[in-house]
């Protein structure tokens, strides 16, 4: 009822992709981080994968965030990559996602 009242199938793909897209974007932007899949075409909708470079430690960074009430933004357990993995959900707001990586960059500024 939630997403039919949002607007139906296309408006929460599009919610999904301004959330990922928000990341992405964010991602190419910054020296020290990059999209995890390069090709834009390839990369997922719905939950994006960020790759950091070595000057940042994800592990403090996810550990700050957690601290502050930001959970489950952890990498693939079995990639063992320096990443975050973010969800890009309909449920999630997409200002939420945009005063998220405004906490992100604030936490690797200050570290």
């Amino acid at each position: 009822r939630w997403m039919l009242e949002l607007g139906g199938i296309d408006a929460v793909d599009a919610r999904c992709r301004r959330n990922t897209s928000t990341l992405y974007n964010w991602a190419e932007q910054q020296s020290y981080a990059r999209p995890f899949v390069e090709n834009p075409d390839d990369r997922s909708t719905v939950v994006a994968t960020i790759e950091f470079d070595a000057s940042v430690d994800t592990g403090n960074l996810i550990e700050v965030l957690r601290q502050h009430g930001i959970v489950d933004v952890s990498p693939y357990r079995g990639i063992g990559q320096n990443q975050l993995r973010i969800g890009g959900f309909p449920s999630i707001d997409p200002e939420d996602t945009e005063a998220l990586v405004e906490c992100i960059s604030y936490v690797i500024e200050h570290s």
